[in-house]
């Protein structure tokens, strides 16, 4: 019975014993209580008050032998408390943890994660996702510029992008905005952004919208995906054109869609379907410049494809992510600008005209389709960066025509653009030249 009595004497001996060691410097510009918090888990870690059954004075006790406040005890024992130095226990009082934070990081411990010894279970959602092809050009891309000239597919000459435009301009709307482009912004997209989106689209591809019917986004694949999980059910189908875009199967897939490929003709996607395939909910194509094959699809068969979605209640996916270029003559109005029955989703971006690391695309929504949209947006990742979304804006307004026209000039003074591209860049530069300011 009297060994029993001691040992608790023992071991608040013992932590008194440290305690008596704690110096505080009340000069000093360190808190008290980060003095205290710091001494006393330096003498945890040295062993002096060993573990699990060395028990604390209290709080009071150790105020008044120190000679401080409680609520500066009481500071420093909670912090010790949240890094796992003590434990309470209920009518007992605060005792050192079992085991140390300290214990969990041995001499011995690997520095890298060990593999998993069997495989990870892995949804059918990714099993269906086509692997992506070798040579896939989001790789190439990534490795850099290499000596000569990159025939890689779909990536623009980023080294003429106007980098000393692009951060004045950045500066500028940082200053103006200031801290309002570092807060979370509109689902929708900046509404400077969508009001130039939508002057530029209405003036160059004759599109019929306003600025509440477009999403800004991430990009051609995310404007895709919001697409698909807003207009189909999994299972349901979707066509295709045969060939396409290699990201268009692997977002749908994603999205669980049933994929029928269509075959392509002279004029575009040719509009078949066989009594067994299901009706098509979404239909994709890229009317402007096929991919991979160049074809622009021709007026008739736009019309052909659009009376085809109103009659069977389906929306066409319009993909128009390069229609600034062009070797000759303007371009054909977008589907979306001679659409009479809200059956077109348009999708656009700056990833060729300017450069792919912006991330930034856009959305024109059917008007019903809108908060859908806007919903899917929300719950995938908020928005893309304002600041960049404002810089974007400016650039388009302000600050994107003298860039290019000038540019365009000086390589034409020069002879630095030959006669057998002379037209499709001068094409390009007046196009992207006409950003009216916004309403």
């Amino acid at each position: 019975m009297a060994n029993r009595k001691s040992r608790p004497q023992k071991r608040r001996r013992r932590s008194i014993i440290a305690f008596e060691m704690i110096r505080l410097n009340r000069t000093a510009t360190e808190p008290l209580h980060e003095q205290l918090y710091r001494q006393i888990r330096d003498e945890l870690k040295s062993g002096r008050f060993g573990e699990g059954s060395s028990r604390l004075p209290s709080s009071r006790a150790l105020a008044t032998d120190r000679g401080i406040s409680r609520s500066t005890v009481r500071l420093a024992l909670s912090k010790l408390h949240a890094e796992g130095y003590l434990r309470s226990k209920p009518g007992s009082g605060t005792f050192v943890a079992n085991l140390l934070p300290e214990s969990f990081l041995t001499a011995n411990q690997p520095k890298t994660c060990q593999p998993i010894q069997r495989p990870a279970r892995i949804s059918e959602r990714v099993k269906a996702i086509p692997d992506a092809r070798v040579g896939n050009q989001f790789d190439l891309g990534a490795t850099g510029a290499g000596p000569g000239v990159s025939l890689v597919a779909s990536i623009p000459a980023v080294d003429e992008f106007p980098i000393a435009a692009w951060e004045r301009l950045r500066a500028q709307v940082l200053t103006k905005k200031g801290v309002n482009l570092l807060r979370y912004s509109s689902n929708r997209g900046d509404v400077d952004l969508r009001k130039a989106i939508a002057a530029y689209l209405c003036d160059f591809r004759a599109g019929r919208c306003h600025p509440d019917q477009i999403v800004i986004v991430a990009g051609m694949q995310q404007a895709m995906l919001i697409s698909a999980m807003a207009v189909l059910n999994p299972g349901e189908a979707a066509w295709i054109e045969d060939p396409c875009y290699q990201q268009t199967q692997r977002v749908l897939s994603l999205a669980g869609v049933k994929i029928l490929p269509k075959a392509l003709d002279t004029q575009g996607i040719v509009i078949a379907r066989s009594r067994k395939e299901p009706m098509p909910r979404i239909i994709y194509v890229t009317p402007s410049h096929q991919f991979p094959l160049g074809v622009t699809m021709s007026f008739q068969r736009r019309t052909d494809l659009l009376d085809f979605a109103r009659a069977h209640n389906a929306f066409i996916f319009e993909d128009d992510y390069d229609a600034e270029f062009r070797f000759v003559g303007p371009p054909l109005p977008s589907l979306q600008g001679i659409d009479n029955a809200g059956r077109v989703i348009y999708a656009g971006t700056v990833s060729k005209i300017l450069c792919p690391s912006l991330r930034l695309g856009y959305i024109i929504a059917p008007e019903q389709l809108v908060d859908s949209f806007v919903k899917i947006r929300s719950a995938m990742d908020q928005h893309s960066s304002p600041i960049e979304q404002a810089t974007l804006a400016c650039f388009m307004t302000e600050g994107f025509s003298l860039v290019i026209s000038s540019e365009c000039e000086k390589s034409t003074r020069s002879g630095e653009i030959s006669s057998s591209n002379n037209s499709m860049s001068c094409l390009v530069t007046v196009s992207l030249c006409r950003f009216p300011k916004p309403v």
